[in-house]
């Protein structure tokens, strides 16, 4: 499910253009790209100023507080999404690439993430230029243009029940925090000036997306691979695609399948992939079109069948906790090396593994997300053995 919520800030900006000026701007503040998937739902925030406005917002250390319902949550984690920069588009006034990727960093990397209740905080490190070429080089600067301006995807983890609606929302005023945005001036001493939440006019507008996908899973099936999914909703839908891609990830469309229309009954739905391999590790997904043409897709599933059918993999405890001993056994070949990776492909660990030892143990980094991983095992024979891990 996909969600747009916006909210107009209207406010008294100083910038500094050699002189001083007083301007009535407004800026827009939204989060949009809104996907639950499984145990998680991540967002994404965008801001641009408004009203054809032809002057520069330049933003400072800031406070996005963000409400959830957090019913639907066991220990839920705040963090950034795994993608380099996580989609930030924030840009500084200098053209050069290098300061580009430094201030998306600041601004994405850098910030700092805490749960607090039902509350998101999202705090954005002050960037404290001393000159201008500083200032230029390394302050985020939000103009009229809207789809450059992407603070980026975050994502918490922890959702008990996925058909249970999340309820994303601004927050203007909860327990003293407040949802903030600076501006800055453009020369020094470089004073930042806050944006009051008592000038903040909320406007909230929901989108749904065609399908609110509860799960899916790809099971190994002799030689081929079957693909299971159930949906919550489906809304204004026009059909699903089901993709598959070796690890180049050039997908290809195996079938669309045309929607029924709208539906808030849960349905199940299964595809059996009869068509060669395009290798031993196979990736699945599922892109959901609505009648206006947008687009959601779902987690990428890993499917491997080229699997003798006495060789078996055995990992325990599953779940493990972070920091914990994961036990791997092996039968029907010998182990060679083992990897685990996030859902993404994301490389986390990787070993070379005892092939004397019938059962190697693996210590699991302190520090990981939540969630669902994937455990690979090639043995010295060349197979490759697929498993998910859960940790808790």
């Amino acid at each position: 499910m996909n969600k747009i919520t916006t909210f107009i800030l209207p406010f008294l900006c100083l910038i500094l253009t050699g002189t001083a000026l007083n301007a009535q701007l407004s800026i827009e503040a939204s989060l949009e790209n809104i996907v639950k998937d499984h145990n998680k739902v991540s967002f994404e925030i965008f801001l641009k100023t408004q009203n054809g406005s032809t002057e520069n917002l330049y933003l400072d250390g800031s406070d996005f507080i963000i409400t959830f319902d957090a019913s639907n949550f066991s220990s839920p984690v705040l963090q950034h999404a795994p993608e380099s920069f996580g989609g930030n588009k924030f840009e500084p006034m200098s053209n050069a690439a290098s300061d580009i990727t430094n201030t998306r960093n600041a601004y994405y990397t850098s910030s700092s993430l805490a749960i607090a209740g039902n509350s998101i905080i999202i705090n954005l490190n002050n960037q404290s230029p001393s000159n201008t070429t500083d200032f230029n080089n390394s302050i985020a600067q939000i103009d009229n243009h809207a789809s450059v301006h992407s603070l980026g995807v975050f994502q918490i983890t922890g959702i008990i029940n996925p058909s249970m609606e999340i309820n994303l929302a601004w927050d203007a005023d909860n327990i003293g925090l407040r949802t903030v945005i600076t501006s800055l001036e453009t020369s020094a001493p470089f004073a930042s000036e806050v944006i009051p939440t008592s000038n903040i006019n909320f406007l909230v507008e929901d989108e749904l997306l065609p399908t609110d996908l509860v799960s899916f899973d790809a099971e190994c099936n002799e030689e081929n691979t079957k693909l299971i999914w159930t949906t919550a909703s489906e809304i204004n839908a026009a059909h699903t695609l089901i993709q598959k891609s070796g690890s180049d990830q050039n997908w290809i469309t195996l079938e669309k399948i045309q929607a029924e229309g709208s539906s808030f009954e849960t349905k199940n739905y299964s595809f059996t992939d009869y068509s060669e391999k395009l290798s031993e590790r196979t990736y699945y997904r599922l892109v959901f079109v609505d009648q206006d043409g947008r687009t959601a897709q779902s987690q990428i599933q890993i499917s491997n069948c080229d699997k003798a059918a006495d060789l078996k993999m055995l990992a325990f405890p599953n779940p493990v906790s972070n920091g914990g001993t994961l036990n791997i056994n092996i039968q029907g070949d010998k182990a060679n090396t083992l990897q685990i990776t996030d859902i993404s492909g994301k490389g986390i660990f990787q070993s070379v593994l005892n092939e004397n030892e019938l059962t190697n143990q693996i210590e699991i980094p302190n520090g990981l997300s939540e969630g669902i991983y994937v455990i690979t095992m090639t043995t010295v024979s060349g197979k490759i053995l697929n498993e998910k891990l859960f940790i808790n």
